[in-house]
């Protein structure tokens, strides 16, 4: 298995030097010790588990006794021990990189963040100096940590501190910005993947983490548009803004798609455009569709399975639920899917007669 896999990986790095030339160099020394880095990740899955859930066990126990040293009555105390918790987590596990330290240091700093909340909220009453403080550690994290899950929870710490501010604020109709700046800076990361990873280490090591963020943080955020909380000052208007930020988003990744598959003929271009515009116009008012696509098309795009399977679950489920959402009859509804699958089938059947024709 492994002679197969450093076949496969000479292979590829020979086609990546005949595309780009004598030019591209490649440290084949440091590549092997990040394959012997990441490739233990996947072997004994059960042993893992099995040691993933000692470890929240563990911090589990440890919680409960600091509550039960009357920790929990001293906001000070939790608050410090919650500085020290994220800090150590983040500290250990820059030393060490087995699987015991990871796992209990992923727990500690998810504990860490939870007690510096509740410490914090007991001293003072200002939620939006915690949300801002919370923002500034997932920042500091994102930097310092070493680890793709630290990385991975800072994106969403980050990101849910934002979410939480706009609705303390019940400033409901900035989400369709939020939503505009996540999916645009999703999009800039899947098409600058490789630009970006050339960067330096730092780079290549939290562009996966930091991307699979932005999906989790933008599905989340389109759940939240589609069953939004009963609030003072009522709910989220507007859907054309998303509906018009994600159509657009949408088309301008298929763009690059169709340029990644050579296909230059301009009609042939119109004519997915025309199809793909034709479809998602009447989803401008439930943004939540274009949305999972787009999350589908970049992880296409650059050819990642997990954020795929993601963008396709969430399509799934948004595509049921505005089907049950629209104010039609079943049989308008029926007529609406009946539709909408011949205008696919009729796309493509039109495409692979220009593609024939081309070849021809």
């Amino acid at each position: 298995m492994e002679n197969t896999e450093q076949q496969a990986l000479d292979l590829l790095l020979r086609q990546i030097r005949e595309q780009e030339g004598e030019g591209f160099v490649y440290d084949r020394a440091e590549i092997n010790a990040e394959l012997e880095q990441s490739t233990p990740l996947l072997a004994n899955l059960p042993v893992k588990l099995l040691t993933i859930l000692g470890g929240i066990l563990a911090s589990l126990f440890l919680l409960g006794f600091l509550f039960a040293t009357g920790l929990y009555d001293s906001p000070t105390g939790m608050l410090v021990a919650g500085l020290l918790l994220l800090a150590g987590s983040v500290a250990v596990i820059r030393i060490r990189k087995d699987t015991l330290a990871e796992t209990s240091c992923v727990s500690f700093h998810i504990i860490g963040y939870l007690l510096f909340g509740i410490g914090f909220s007991g001293l003072f009453q200002s939620e939006d100096a915690l949300y801002s403080l919370l923002a500034l550690m997932a920042l500091g994290v994102l930097f310092a940590a070493a680890n793709s899950i630290l990385t991975f929870l800072a994106v969403l710490v980050f990101s849910g501190s934002l979410a939480a501010i706009i609705l303390n604020h019940q400033a409901l109709n900035l989400m369709h910005g939020y939503i505009g700046a996540v999916a645009g800076l999703l999009t800039y990361l899947s098409l600058r993947e490789a630009t970006l990873i050339s960067l330096g280490s730092w780079f290549s090591r939290v562009y996966g983490p930091v991307r699979m963020g932005l999906v989790v943080t933008l599905v989340a955020a389109l759940a939240l548009l589609m069953h939004q909380p009963p609030l003072p000052a009522g709910g989220i208007t507007h859907y054309w803004l998303s509906g018009v930020l994600l159509i657009a988003a949408v088309l301008f990744v298929l763009s690059k798609v169709m340029r990644q598959a050579g296909l230059a003929n301009r009609k042939q271009q119109l004519l997915v455009y025309a199809c793909c515009g034709l479809v998602l116009a009447p989803t401008v008012l439930s943004p939540a569709v274009p949305g999972a696509l787009l999350v589908l098309l970049t992880s296409f795009y650059i050819g990642h399975k997990t954020s795929f399977a993601a963008g396709v679950l969430s399509l799934v489920y948004f595509v049921i639920l505005y089907y049950y959402d629209l104010q039609l009859t079943l049989l308008q509804k029926s007529g609406v899917l009946v539709l909408t699958g011949a205008l696919f089938i009729g796309g493509y059947l039109l495409l692979q007669k220009h593609l024939k024709n081309d070849a021809n």
